[in-house]
């Protein structure tokens, strides 16, 4: 039996005076999710767990099967998994964007999207300059790189620090969120000397002069500790086959054991005993869609997706489709709460919901406050908790 785990990042929303009081998941067309909703079973999971801030990444680790709370140290972690970077027990991992700053405030998280041969161009300025046995930078992918800190005792010292994603600083003067007090004056000064230092590049005067914006300040965010995570295999029995779009899913994929997979037709040798996972969304180009036209949109193109990955296995297959985070796009926020998930397929007994949206998932009786507990009933067929 092939067994199916599909989320899409970004599906849920607050009902909206634009579509007559409906959610864009409402209005979407989405006959493959119906169908499965129609013939399985809809209920509420709640993802992000109230000790920590909402987050896609927080949410994908309750998503499958581990409680954030135990597990989560922060998205640097997960990308240096991602891109290759090791990182021993005691040493704290940054991601490190390289974001343009005009006039004191931050007004691009991605520097337009700087290209991978310019950012890490930038990248050995950073380290020729700023590095020492201390500290080390390393190149990722455009805009996201990390901040190695090597040194047990600075670890200890800055992994405390609070620094917000920079997509949640945009239009705000960055100043605001540096950390203060005596304790962080060597973070903040390294903040600031390497946004002197950047500005003056060459790259960046380049970049000004062709009217594009520079990436002249590094920001140092989501810092953490090696996550400590048992593999997916010892904890629930069954391997995985990931694919997966953001950075972070696929480092906590290879935290998890997971093998990577090729996209729709990831299914088609898998063994009996592993778990087909896919997580679909960008997320790197923005935390919520403010857009419903284009939610709309993605949630859709989701929709024909998961039906062309499942559909040559009627009969013999059981399928967990879910979004990560509740969110509100009139308020451009990830929130708390509970968000709606559908079980279909071998074993999991039908309760005749209607479609696969918030409104029908509101009249379930099968919820899941601790969402990492969904992985578990899931695999063991709806077995009763």
């Amino acid at each position: 039996m092939k067994k199916f785990v599909l989320v899409c990042q970004g599906m849920t929303d607050d009902p909206l005076e634009a579509l007559g009081g409906r959610t864009p998941l409402e209005v979407a067309k989405t006959p493959f999710m119906d169908e499965l909703a129609r013939r399985g079973k809809v209920g509420l999971a709640s993802f992000a767990p109230s000790s920590l801030s909402p987050s896609r990444e927080a949410a994908l680790f309750s998503v499958w099967g581990y409680s954030p709370a135990e597990f989560y140290t922060g998205t640097g972690p997960l990308d240096a998994l991602a891109f290759g970077l090791e990182q021993r027990e005691h040493e704290l991992v940054f991601r490190c964007d390289l974001v343009a700053v005009l006039d004191e405030a931050l007004v691009d998280a991605t520097a337009g999207f700087i290209s991978p041969r310019e950012s890490g161009i930038l990248i050995d300025a950073l380290n020729a300059n700023f590095s020492s046995p201390k500290i080390r930078f390393h190149a990722g992918e455009g805009y996201k790189n990390l901040l190695l800190i090597k040194d047990e005792t600075l670890a200890e010292s800055w992994e405390g620090l609070e620094m917000p994603p920079p997509l949640d600083v945009l239009g705000e003067r960055w100043t605001r969120h540096a950390p203060k007090g005596k304790k962080n004056r060597e973070f903040a000064d390294l903040l600031v000397r390497m946004k002197t230092f950047l500005e003056s590049h060459e790259i960046n005067r380049v970049r000004v002069d062709l009217k594009e914006n520079p990436a002249n300040m590094a920001w140092l965010w989501g810092q953490g500790k090696r996550p400590k995570l048992p593999l997916f295999k010892q904890k629930f029995g069954h391997g995985g086959v990931l694919s997966a779009e953001a950075t972070f899913a696929k480092g906590l994929g290879k935290a998890l054991g997971f093998r990577t997979g090729g996209g729709a037709g990831t299914a088609a040798d898998l063994p009996e005993e592993d778990v087909c996972f896919i997580c679909s969304g960008n997320t790197e180009k923005g935390r919520v869609e403010t857009d419903f036209r284009r939610k709309i949109k993605k949630i859709e193109e989701f929709d024909a997706r998961a039906a062309r990955l499942v559909r040559d296995h009627a009969g013999d297959r059981r399928v967990l489709l879910t979004t990560d985070v509740a969110e509100s796009s009139a308020k451009g926020a990830l929130l708390h709460g509970h968000v709606p998930f559908l079980l279909e397929g071998d074993r999991i007994e039908s309760d005749a919901a209607g479609a696969f949206n918030e409104r029908a998932a509101s009249q379930s009786k099968t919820i899941f406050n601790a969402g990492h507990e969904l992985m578990g009933y899931f695999l063991s067929g709806g077995a009763a908790r």
